[in-house]
């Protein structure tokens, strides 16, 4: 492209949305041309019997001025801050939304489900109140499926947890406690109960799957 530094006279330039190529006069506008640059120069050509100069000097769209007698420096980069803070807020929560937007709920609520290919992605405990003896300890194992639908099975069947000898902080020797048959990454093949169709706490906008009743119809597969 042939840009010419002018600024007098006629000359093609571009508007302020830097798309459109508009005919000015020095710094007038006389009109609106195209948005390809060789139709651009037929039209200008049209108007005012040849082709004028090149000269692309981006604008910014006119806003009416507004007066302000004085902004103190911190309140300035306070703005800055605080623009800054939104755009980022507005690109995790869009992060999510487009997440969320790929995976689906599994199943309806109640219905049966048989052979479902799952993969281990986390495994955590949790204290459950018992009005009638000590605190329960229950878990929680999340799962992908093949097409990386999440779903979540809360509970202590014996299919997922057992009694084990485990090393505590508050004894000398080992303690009987629950833990997991399993590790993240392991793989399953399960029939089991939709139990409800919730979200991720840390994402809103990703479906959730629990089921409930799992029984395990295939040997775990270790990661």
């Amino acid at each position: 492209m042939d840009i010419q530094n002018t600024e007098q006279g006629y000359h093609i330039s571009m508007g302020a949305d830097s798309q459109y190529y508009i005919l000015n006069n020095g710094e007038d506008f006389i009109k609106n041309l195209s948005l390809n640059l060789e139709q651009a120069k037929i039209v200008a050509k049209e108007k005012i019997g040849f082709v004028p100069p090149i000269d692309i000097w981006l604008r910014p769209k006119y806003v009416t001025p507004v007066y302000i007698p004085y902004t103190p420096d911190w309140l300035i980069m306070t703005s800055h801050v605080i623009d800054h803070k939104k755009h980022l807020e507005f690109l995790k929560e869009k992060e999510l939304k487009d997440a969320g937007a790929k995976q689906s709920h599994i199943g309806t609520v109640e219905e049966k489900i048989e052979n479902l290919e799952l993969t281990i992605t986390d495994i955590f405990s949790y204290v459950v109140d018992n009005p009638n003896g000590y605190p329960i300890i229950t878990f929680g194992h999340k799962f992908e499926d093949k097409n990386n639908n999440h779903l979540i099975y809360f509970g202590n069947s014996k299919q997922f947890v057992k009694l084990d000898m485990v090393d505590v902080d508050w004894a000398d020797e080992p303690q009987e406690q629950k833990v997991s048959i399993y590790n993240i990454g392991d793989k399953i093949t399960v029939n089991g109960t939709i139990k409800d169709h919730t979200y991720e706490k840390k994402n809103e906008y990703m479906p959730l799957t629990i089921i409930k009743r799992p029984k395990l119809t295939l040997n775990k597969e270790r990661a």
